[in-house]
C-alpha cells in the first residue's frame, strides 16, 4: 500500500433520506440497512482499508457520534476520529482534514468520501480509485467522481462534462448543478453529458490546503486555518462550488469515468463502456 494515500470518511450527516429508520441520534451511516451484517460506515471503512493503510484512514463526524464511531470501528485509531462541534456540511469538513494532513504529510493524496455509499463491485471500485489517485499525482488535479444517471432524480447534484476525453476515460468538467428541478433534470438526462455527483473527490493534500487558504470566505478563515474549535465561524456550505469552482486558477476542470449506479447512494463499480458512469475532476 502507498503510505502517501489517505482517505477521509465523512460521517456527520443526519440521514434524512432514510427517515424514520435513520434518526438524528442514530443516522443511516450507522445502520445495517441491507441486512449484510455490517453498517454502511463499516463497509466503507473495509472498502478503503483494502488499498489505503488503516493508519491513514480518518473519520470526520459530529462530536455526538464519536462514541458510535469508536464502537463500530474498533480498528480505527482514536486519533483519526475527528469530531466537529457543529454541522457545517462538506466544505469546512474537507478544509479541516486537508489542512491537518498537510502538516502530517504534504506529499499525501487524499480521497474524501461519504460514509453511506454501497459499492457492490469492490475490485472495480479499488481500481478506479487507485487510477484516480495516480492521475491526481501526475497532473496536480482534483478528481470528483460522477455516476451515469438512470432517471431524472432531483435529489442529486449533477456534473456536466465535455464530449471528448483528455486521457483514458478522463473528461473536462464544464458545470456543476445542485439538485435541479424535475424538468431541468430531464433535460440533463436527455443531453447525455450530465452525471450524478457521487460526492467522492481526490486531490493532493498540499494543493487543497493552499487553495483553502487562498479562497477563504469572510467569516470562515479561522475555521480553515485553525481546527475544529473554530468551525462555527464558517458558513454552512455543501462544498460543490466552494471546493471545486472557486479553485480554478487555470480555468480547467477534468474528470475520470467508471461505471456505477446510484440508489440512494449505491455504486456497483462496473466499468461498462456502453453504460459507464464517471469520475469527474478538475485541474487547478
Amino acid at each position: 500500500m502507498n503510505k502517501n494515500h489517505y482517505v477521509a470518511i465523512m460521517a456527520g450527516g443526519i440521514g434524512t433520506r432514510f427517515w424514520p429508520m435513520s434518526r438524528t441520534s442514530f443516522p443511516k451511516q450507522f445502520l445495517d440497512i441491507l441486512g449484510t451484517g455490517k453498517t454502511l460506515i463499516q463497509q466503507t471503512f473495509d472498502r478503503f482499508a483494502d488499498f489505503i493503510p488503516k493508519e491513514n484512514i480518518y473519520i470526520i463526524t459530529s462530536n455526538e457520534y464519536i462514541p458510535i464511531v469508536k464502537k463500530q470501528l474498533p480498528e480505527a485509531s482514536h486519533e483519526n476520529i475527528l469530531g466537529e462541534p457543529s454541522r457545517k456540511n462538506t466544505a469546512p469538513c474537507v478544509a479541516y482534514i486537508a489542512h491537518k494532513l498537510n502538516h502530517i504529510n504534504p506529499e499525501g493524496c487524499l480521497i474524501c468520501a461519504p460514509a453511506d455509499h454501497l459499492v457492490l463491485e469492490h475490485i472495480a471500485f479499488k481500481k478506479v480509485c487507485i487510477e484516480a489517485l495516480n492521475f491526481v499525482r501526475q497532473n496536480n488535479a482534483l478528481v470528483t467522481l460522477g455516476i451515469k444517471p438512470t432517471h431524472p432524480n432531483t435529489g442529486y447534484g449533477y456534473i456536466q462534462h465535455e464530449q471528448f476525453e483528455v486521457s483514458d476515460n478522463v473528461y473536462k468538467v464544464k458545470t456543476f448543478t445542485e439538485k435541479p428541478t424535475l424538468e431541468i433534470a430531464k433535460t440533463f438526462l436527455s443531453s447525455g453529458d450530465f452525471l450524478w455527483n457521487a460526492g467522492i473527490s481526490e486531490w493532493l493534500v498540499q494543493y487543497r490546503a493552499k487553495t483553502d487558504t487562498r479562497n477563504n470566505q469572510p467569516g470562515s478563515e479561522t475555521s480553515r486555518s485553525s481546527g475544529p474549535r473554530r468551525i462555527p465561524a464558517s458558513p454552512e456550505c455543501a462544498g460543490k462550488h466552494s471546493l471545486v469552482d472557486i479553485r480554478r486558477p487555470a480555468g480547467q476542470n477534468y474528470g475520470r469515468r467508471t461505471g456505477c449506479t446510484r440508489t440512494g447512494r449505491t455504486c456497483t463499480g462496473r466499468d461498462d463502456r456502453r453504460n459507464r458512469s464517471s469520475f469527474k475532476g478538475s485541474f487547478g
